[in-house]
């Protein structure tokens, strides 16, 4: 189990792998065991906190959108609602100026949230919706996530893609006509 001073030393990579596993976790009573103590409210002895642990899920399942300002928003508005408990945030600063204000120190999530509203942080979904871990990061070019079931999908398609198009028809007629030289007859191919 990880705690708060381990997740401020963690890398780039661990925090997205860390993300990762929390957005795609769908095993409420191992999640519950991996995020007990990072997440507010969640604790093996907590009577709600299958629910809570449900509710952060889904919070970070709804903020995980291509649009960097959206995310932003949202991630404001998780650690102000779920991390400090404010349920209206208008009421507090900076919307009322306070001269005594100071902010409170970084809790393990807060960091964890300020990670996705970096400029190089692309949460992405898989188009696949038969996908086991729809949600990821992507790299540039990176369409689908990495696993083989998708990556195998995103391939056919573009295989499909190229034999349907201009340069797949061409090579179809190169091969009919080398074939027909070297066998002297026509040769009947069919699509499949």
């Amino acid at each position: 189990m990880l705690t708060d001073s381990d997740l401020a030393v963690l890398d780039a990579d661990d925090k997205q792998a860390f993300l990762a596993n929390l957005v795609n976790c769908e095993d409420v009573e191992g999640g519950i065991q991996e995020f007990e103590g990072l997440i507010p409210g969640v604790s093996k002895n907590a009577a709600d906190a299958g629910s809570i642990f449900l509710s952060w899920r889904d919070a970070l399942r709804n903020i995980w959108i291509p649009d960097p300002d959206a995310r932003r928003w949202g991630i404001g508005q998780l650690i102000s609602v779920k991390v400090y408990g404010v349920e209206n945030p208008q009421n507090h600063w900076p919307f009322i100026n306070s001269p005594d204000f100071q902010l409170p120190s970084r809790t393990a999530i807060e960091s964890l949230l300020h990670y996705l509203t970096g400029k190089k942080v692309h949460p992405a979904r898989c188009p696949n919706p038969d996908c086991s871990t729809p949600y990821f990061f992507k790299i540039k070019g990176q369409k689908t996530c990495r696993s083989d079931q998708c990556v195998r999908m995103k391939k056919r398609e573009q295989n499909k893609r190229w034999w349907d198009g201009p340069r797949g028809v061409a090579r179809r007629k190169k091969l009919r006509e080398q074939v027909e030289k070297e066998n002297g007859f026509r040769a009947h191919w069919k699509r499949r």
